[in-house]
């Protein structure tokens, strides 16, 4: 189970437990603020939170790591700051998903942010068992005949030509 699934786990807790107003929530791609230019990311910050009660931002290192996107990041940062001190939006919630060293980069950019950030999940990465367990099922689920030593030998060579920021895709 990756952290996107587990966000939409979470959402799901919060709507029933009636933490969340009648709109219900959106999850969004990080990248979904970049749109060719910088006012885009307010309009579509805008959209977002006039329509949800639950803000997922996933995957916060694309806005990082996009062409332009230190404006972008900046853009969305203010724009989340101004959300965070408005009293018609401090009933909503808002949850940046990601890697740990790229959020923690995202809310570096403003101290603003970041001293209003006070929970964290960490999802720690699979390691090897998981992975071969995982794909075990998969294998079982599909109705093919393998061997378990084959199936960890191949993960294991596959996780070791991942990139640390690469082992819960």
């Amino acid at each position: 189970m990756g952290k996107s699934t587990i966000m939409e786990i979470i959402a799901e807790a919060l709507r029933q437990e009636g933490l969340l107003q009648d709109m219900g929530y959106e999850i969004i791609s990080a990248r979904s603020f970049i749109k060719g230019y910088v006012g885009h990311t307010e309009k579509e910050a805008d959209r977002v939170f006039d329509n949800s009660d639950l803000i997922v931002i996933d995957e916060i290192g694309g806005l990082l790591t996009a062409s332009g996107g230190d404006n972008f990041a900046q853009a969305l940062v203010k724009k989340l700051v101004y959300f965070m001190e408005t009293p018609e939006y401090r009933y909503k919630h808002i949850i940046i998903a990601g890697y740990e060293s790229e959020i923690r980069e995202f809310l570096a950019l403003d101290a603003g942010l970041e001293s209003r950030i006070k929970d964290f999940v960490s999802i720690p990465d699979y390691n090897q068992e998981t992975l071969v367990e995982i794909g075990c099922r998969f294998l079982d689920k599909d109705g093919f005949d393998y061997e378990k030593t084959d199936v960890s030998k191949e993960i294991s060579e596959f996780v070791a030509e991942l990139e640390d920021n690469q082992r819960n895709a």
